[in-house]
C-alpha cells in the first residue's frame, strides 16, 4: 500500500484542491468540499461563541467568580492535555471520524448542561471538561482534514481561508448569545442553541467528508518519539507567543476600558473581525510567495505594536486603531505559525502536528493571564499606570520571543520530486525512529535527522511504500 501522499498524481482531486507539481504542491480549490467544511466550521464557531455567556449560567446556579474560574480552568487544562491523545486519534482513525464524533459529543455536552443545577457538583466539571475536549477535537480534525497532504504554503492558505469562518462565527455567535440571555432572559437556552448548531455542523461535516476514507495504516510509534523526531522547539515558542498576544485583549480589555471610563469595548471587536476576514481574503496568495518564517515574524511584531497602541487609548473611538492592527496581524500570523509547526510532521502524523501547535497556542493563553495579572499588580505597587505597563511588557515579550523563535527556526518542509517523477511530501525525522518503522517501511532512509538551514536542500527521494 502506498501512502495517500504518494498515491496522488497530477490533476487528482483532494479535499483541499488539486495536486500540481508545477506550482509546488496542493493548490486550494475552493469547491464543494471546502465550502461544506467552511459552513460546518462557521456553525461550530457560532455555537461556541453563543456559549461565551457561560458565566451567566454559573451565576444563575448560584456560583461565584471562584466557581467559574475553577470550572473553566479545569476544562481548559483537560483540553490541553487531551490534544495529544486527540492528535494521535486523528492520525489513526482519520480526521473524518474524529471531526464528526467530536461534534456529536459537543452537542451532547451542551444538552447535558441543561440538567446541571449545582455549581459545585461533579456534573458541571465533567461536562465542561467534555465540552472543552470536544472543541479541541473539532478544530484539530477539521484543520487536519482540509489541509491533509498540503505543502506549508498551501496549508497556511487553507487554514487562513477556513479561519475566516471563525471570525464570522464570533460576530454572529456573540450577538445570538446576547439576544438569548438579554432578550429572552433564559440562560439555559444558549445550550439548546449550541447543541442544535453543533448537530447542523455535524451534517455539513459529514457531507464535506462523504466519499473520503482514511487510507494511511497507522505506524505504532510512541507519541513521545514522534514528537521528539518531528516537533521543533522554535515553532512551539512562536505558538506560545501567538497565544499570549492574541489571548489577552478579550480578558483584560473590558477592565482597562472601565478604568478609563469607556463603557463599551464592542467597537474593538467590531473592527477586529471584519478586518481579519478581509485581510485573509486579500492576502491568501501571499503564503505561497513568501517564506512563512518571515510572515510569522512580521505579523508577530505587528501584534506587539498593536498591544503598544492600547497605551494611547483615551476614548472609545480610539479602540479602532488597535482593532485594525490586531485584525491584520491575526489574519496572517495564525495560519503562518500553525502551518510552519504542523508541516514539520509527515502527512501520516499531521493530526498530531496540528494538535501540538494548537496546544502551544493554548499554553500561551493560559500563561498570559497570570503574567498580565502579575505585571498589573507590580505596576500598581510601583506607582506606574497598570494597564499601559502591562501592554508595554507584553509587547516587549512578544518581540523577544519572536527573535528567539525566528533565529532558530529551520526552513519549512517542502514538497519534493521523487525518483518516479511524482511529487511527495518530505518526511523528515530522526534515524532513531527507523527501527520502529523497520517492520512496516521498506525504505528506512525516508526518516532523516532534523535538517539545519544549511542542510535543507531539496533532495530526491523515493515514495514511501508500506507493506
Amino acid at each position: 500500500m502506498i501512502s495517500p501522499v504518494t498515491q496522488r498524481s497530477k490533476g487528482q482531486s483532494a479535499p483541499g484542491g488539486t495536486f500540481c507539481p508545477e506550482r509546488g504542491g496542493w493548490l486550494p480549490g475552493y469547491g464543494g468540499r471546502f465550502w461544506l467544511a467552511y459552513t460546518a466550521n462557521f456553525l461550530t464557531c457560532v455555537a461556541t461563541n453563543t456559549l461565551v455567556r457561560y458565566a451567566d449560567f454559573v451565576h444563575q446556579l448560584g456560583g461565584t467568580a471562584w466557581h467559574l474560574g475553577w470550572i473553566v480552568g479545569i476544562g481548559t487544562l483537560g483540553s490541553l492535555c487531551g490534544r495529544f491523545i486527540l492528535g494521535r486519534a486523528i492520525d489513526r482513525q482519520g480526521a473524518k471520524t474524529i471531526w464528526i464524533g467530536s461534534l456529536l459529543v459537543f452537542a451532547a455536552s451542551c444538552f447535558a448542561h441543561v440538567g446541571v443545577h449545582n455549581p459545585s457538583g461533579l456534573a458541571i466539571y465533567f461536562w465542561r471538561l467534555v465540552f472543552s475536549l470536544a472543541i479541541a477535537g473539532i478544530f484539530g480534525a477539521s484543520t487536519t482534514f482540509i489541509s491533509q497532504g498540503a505543502a506549508p504554503a498551501r496549508m497556511a492558505e487553507l487554514i487562513g481561508m477556513l479561519g475566516t469562518s471563525g471570525f464570522l462565527g464570533v460576530i454572529v455567535g456573540s450577538q445570538l448569545g446576547d439576544w438569548i440571555v438579554v432578550g429572552w432572559g433564559k440562560v439555559e437556552l444558549i445550550f439548546w442553541a449550541g447543541g442544535i448548531l453543533a448537530l447542523g455542523a455535524a451534517g455539513f461535516a459529514w457531507a464535506a467528508t462523504a466519499g473520503t476514507s482514511h487510507q494511511t495504516r497507522p505506524l505504532h510509534v510512541p507519541t513521545w518519539r514522534v514528537l521528539k523526531s518531528f516537533a521543533h522547539p522554535s515553532f512551539l515558542v512562536l505558538g506560545v507567543a501567538m497565544g499570549l498576544g492574541l489571548g489577552l485583549p478579550p480578558v483584560f480589555l473590558p477592565a482597562m476600558a472601565s478604568s478609563l471610563g469607556i463603557e463599551r469595548v464592542g467597537l474593538f471587536f467590531a473592527v477586529y473581525a471584519p478586518v481579519a476576514v478581509l485581510t485573509r481574503f486579500w492576502t491568501r496568495g501571499i503564503f505561497a510567495r513568501t517564506d512563512l518564517r518571515v510572515l510569522g515574524a512580521i505579523s508577530m511584531v505587528l501584534l506587539a505594536f498593536g498591544h503598544w497602541t492600547f497605551i494611547f487609548v483615551r476614548a472609545e473611538w480610539m479602540l479602532v486603531i488597535p482593532g485594525f492592527i490586531f485584525g491584520v496581524a491575526h489574519a496572517i500570523l495564525y495560519p503562518s505559525i500553525v502551518a510552519l509547526g504542523a508541516t514539520r510532521f509527515p502527512s501520516r502524523y499531521r493530526g498530531l502536528g496540528t494538535s501540538l501547535m494548537m496546544a502551544a497556542f493554548d499554553i500561551g493563553v493560559v500563561l498570559g493571564a497570570p503574567l498580565a495579572s502579575t505585571v498589573l499588580t507590580a505596576a500598581a505597587q510601583l506607582g506606574l499606570p497598570p494597564y499601559p505597563s502591562m501592554f508595554l511588557c507584553v509587547g516587549v515579550i512578544l518581540c523577544l520571543l519572536t527573535i528567539i523563535g525566528s533565529a532558530t527556526a529551520p526552513p519549512p518542509r517542502q514538497h519534493i520530486r521523487g525518483g518516479n517523477g511524482r511529487m511527495t511530501m518530505f518526511e523528515g525525522g530522526k534515524e532513531a525512529l527507523s527501527s520502529a518503522f523497520r517492520g512496516e517501511i521498506t525504505q528506512a532512509r525516508t526518516l532523516k535527522p532534523r535538517q539545519s538551514a544549511a542542510e535543507s536542500k531539496v533532495t530526491k527521494v523515493q515514495p514511501t511504500r508500506v507493506r
